[in-house]
């Protein structure tokens, strides 16, 4: 647990899946039952087919880098500028796009599709956030 205090999400019924599983440190998304869309962020119906039939899924937590950006103005409380906020493409599905905190600095400058590893850190409010680091050389 990091002493920082980000803001608290406000779960919904599209969401509430992904943030109990990030309790437990698992990343969890919806998959389409007719057409096989992971769909991230969480929406009522697949992006691509329009069904509603929507299954939550566990992920790899694996992924690449899309693109980072690096704010230089204080943007979240306790924490200061600058942070680095990273758009990972999820192994599962590339048409899916997570985006995290980079909390070590190490993927400000990579290169795109640059292998990730996405984790969770629970902040000082009790809630955990999803985090990334660089994968390591063999993948793990």
């Amino acid at each position: 647990m990091t002493d920082l205090k980000r803001p608290e999400p406000v779960p919904n019924d599209d969401s509430r899946p992904f943030w109990e599983a990030a309790r437990e440190g698992v990343l969890r998304a919806p998959k389409c039952s007719a057409c096989g869309r992971v769909s991230f962020p969480p929406k009522p119906v697949c992006p691509s087919c329009r069904h509603s039939a929507l299954a939550w899924v566990d992920l790899s937590g694996h992924g690449t880098l899309k693109g980072w950006s690096r704010i230089h103005i204080a943007a979240l409380p306790d924490r200061d500028p600058p942070i680095t906020v990273v758009e990972v493409t999820l192994a599962e599905d590339a048409r899916a796009t997570l985006v995290a905190l980079d909390d070590t600095g190490a993927v400000a400058g990579l290169a795109p599709d640059a292998p990730l590893v996405i984790y969770f850190t629970e902040d000082a409010n009790g809630w955990s956030y999803p985090v990334v680091r660089p994968a390591d050389p063999e993948g793990v």
